[in-house]
């Protein structure tokens, strides 16, 4: 799995080849020069473009990371995480569902958030 910092530098090569590929389009069409406003334009057109992949790439990386170790918890760690933070539910709620009072919720999810950090931390390093 590639991590952000490879996603940046092969976003940063992809931006070289499209510009190369743009400035080689632009004398192939029978510029004779072009200009540094011209490669600046290419540029910035090239890089905002990239920076909306780029992050899309980095969000779904993430979101891939978080799926594998939430499935790497015990059922009832996943089932409690899920419930609260992808559910929405309260502590409440989440205690009705469950059958258990708000405080065993609290305690719950802070054990189950700090597994999710560990599984985190081992997948990322």
């Amino acid at each position: 799995m590639q991590r952000s910092g490879s996603l940046s530098s092969a976003a940063s090569g992809v931006n070289r080849l499209f510009v190369f590929a743009s400035l080689e389009y632009l004398l192939g069409l029978g510029a004779a020069v072009v200009s540094v406003e011209e490669v600046g334009r290419i540029s910035e057109t090239v890089v905002n473009a990239s920076e909306g992949t780029l992050h899309r790439l980095e969000m779904s990386e993430q979101r891939e990371l978080v799926g594998v170790a939430l499935n790497r918890l015990k059922p009832h760690d996943r089932k409690i995480l899920l419930l609260r933070e992808f559910d929405c539910f309260d502590y409440r709620t989440i205690g009705q569902i469950l059958g258990i009072n708000v405080g065993t919720v609290r305690s719950r999810l802070s054990r189950a958030r700090g597994r999710l950090k560990k599984e985190l931390a081992f997948l990322i390093f």
